[in-house]
């Protein structure tokens, strides 16, 4: 299975996403990022959420509202 790269956004909100995904039966996969930005007080690390090829486009879907 290839994974692509959906979005990169604090850990605690990939913990979000991964939840929402996952009740739409989309397996995901969380990725610590190589780099260390600065991080803030409670805000957690970066990572990417990652998706199955197949399943990008539908995750985009569901998870429209980052970035709103």
């Amino acid at each position: 299975m290839k994974w692509e790269k959906l979005t990169e956004v604090r850990e605690y909100e990939a913990e979000m996403i991964k939840d929402m995904l996952e009740k739409e039966g989309i397996p995901v996969l969380i990725k610590p990022l190589d780099y260390a930005p600065p991080v803030f007080v409670g805000a957690g690390g970066m990572v990417e959420v990652l998706v199955p090829e197949d399943e990008l486009e539908r995750a985009k879907e569901i998870v429209s509202w980052i970035g709103e």
